[in-house]
């Protein structure tokens, strides 16, 4: 308990100095400078009904972790004329070391009435290349901008692959996540998530993970932590950044980092209708050779 209370300190401070700088320094004009290359390569999307939102992002820890890289276009399929109820699409394509996972999820999500909060359920189908492990995942989403809370159920449905002198089979698990607002924040929210995996020949119960989101400017997302597992012997630090691209009057999300005058404020969800699922987009499989490994973790 004493690390994590540690680490949440160091989180918050560090959290409160990029609200401090924010207010001296104006960052937007170096951040659209730096992705300029994925703005120009998002240009080409414009032309495609349907496409709301895409996303690039890159996932990585510090041990045993070999970093992904994401793309993720998030389409609508069918929308109230109140534009209080959505039908969705999420296609991810990513790559880890010399294997590629593909995600297609449909999401349905709805707005309150005073827009404030945004819930949803959605499924998923996830395929990783090029051993074909299968799997499918049901999630729930409920969200508002002091307080957020995300699950999701995975269920493997392919069987042992034969990989070199290892069998690898993918796991069924679960994960459950809250997010808080950081006080006088808004746009800066501090998430706990637990998750546990079962796989016949090994186990990761009571893994857990802290993260802070800031939100730099609408385009831009950054995320660090620090996450912990029965595998581990201690944290390890996370890192994960995302550009953002909207297309057609799609309204920018909320975003900026800054200090407001309110411990916790509600904002419209409205603008975040069009983001993506927070799940394991990863397989995560046993691995059984000469020793048994839990592997996508």
């Amino acid at each position: 308990m004493g690390i994590i209370i540690r680490y949440i300190g160091i989180i918050y401070f560090t959290s409160m100095s990029f609200a401090v700088y924010a207010d001296e320094v104006d960052r937007k004009p170096l951040l659209d400078k730096i992705f300029s290359p994925f703005t120009d390569a998002f240009e080409g999307l414009t032309s495609i009904d349907g496409i709301k939102k895409a996303e690039i992002e890159i996932d990585s820890k510090d041990k045993n972790f070999e970093s992904d890289i994401r793309l993720s276009i998030i389409s609508s399929l069918a929308e109230s004329d109140d534009k209080k109820s959505f039908w969705l699409n999420q296609t991810n394509i990513s790559t880890q070391d010399d294997r590629e996972t593909v995600n297609i999820g449909f999401m349905y999500r709805n707005l309150s009435e005073d827009n404030k909060w945004l819930s949803g359920l959605n499924i998923f189908y996830d395929h990783e290349f090029p051993n074909n492990h299968e799997r499918a995942s049901l999630g729930l989403e409920v969200k508002s901008t002091p307080i957020e809370i995300n699950s999701n159920f995975y269920q493997r449905l392919s069987g042992d692959k034969t990989v070199g002198s290892n069998t690898e089979r993918a796991m069924n698990g679960i994960d459950v996540e809250l997010g808080f607002q950081i006080p006088f924040m808004p746009n800066s929210k501090l998430f706990f998530q637990g998750y546990e995996w079962d796989g016949n020949d090994y186990d990761i119960n009571s893994g857990n993970k802290i993260s802070l989101r800031l939100r730099p400017s609408a385009s831009i997302q950054i995320e660090i932590g620090a996450e912990d597992n029965d595998k581990q012997s201690d944290y390890s630090a996370t890192a994960n950044i995302m550009y953002t691209k909207t297309f057609g009057s799609v309204a920018e999300r909320n975003s900026g980092i800054y200090i407001s005058n309110k411990f916790f404020e509600f904002q419209d969800m409205s603008n975040d209708v069009y983001d993506s699922v927070r799940r394991q987009n990863r397989i995560v499989k046993t691995v059984t050779g000469t020793v048994t490994v839990a592997r996508g973790t």
